[in-house]
């Protein structure tokens, strides 16, 4: 399934968004598949119209059990995972406001932040408006903070998280979640 509209995807379906090495997706598909394939053999991981981001679909496996078993691999061809705690279409601001409180509630300490806003998701929120949405929901934002929200979009699939940054590979960074 490579190349599929993120329109078309089913955002239950998303269990993570991965960023390639530049110019090494065709490898971090490989690497991918054979970190996930054991414990689901249905799992796909699909190219988008965004150079280097791709993502990680599956029945059978939750975003968590993703973050876990990535921690056990060092990978060659990654640059960055986020596991999609929260995965959504997004047509207007409020409904990725109410998926940002919903992800954060009983988050109490600071936050640092990691986001990328591509194609149609560009129309919904800038990442300037992001960061004012979450700091106006009260949530402190701070550079180097030990936990971290992640926000990536592919168009106007939205992919959250809140987890802390480890390392998968050499330049290589994983959002791990509980």
């Amino acid at each position: 399934m490579l190349g599929v509209p993120s329109s078309e995807l089913l955002p239950e379906l998303v269990k993570a968004v991965a960023v390639s090495k530049p110019n090494r997706d065709t490898w971090l598909v490989e690497e991918l598949l054979d970190s996930f394939t054991p414990w689901d053999e249905g799992v796909e991981v699909t190219r988008t119209r965004f150079p280097g981001v791709l993502l990680v679909l599956s029945r059978k496996l939750d975003p968590a059990t993703i973050s876990r078993l990535s921690r056990r691999v060092e990978f060659s061809f990654m640059a960055r995972l986020v596991p999609a705690v929260v995965a959504l279409h997004v047509g207007a601001k409020s409904e990725l406001l109410e998926a940002l409180e919903r992800l954060l509630k009983g988050v109490t300490e600071d936050l640092d932040l990691i986001t990328v806003i591509r194609g149609e998701g560009k129309s919904v929120v800038s990442e300037s408006d992001l960061r004012s949405l979450i700091t106006g929901m009260n949530y402190g934002l701070r550079r180097g903070a030990r936990r971290v929200l992640a926000v990536e979009s592919v168009d106007r699939l939205f992919v959250l998280a809140v987890g802390v940054i480890r390392s998968c590979g050499l330049n290589c960074r994983l959002l791990v979640v509980e």
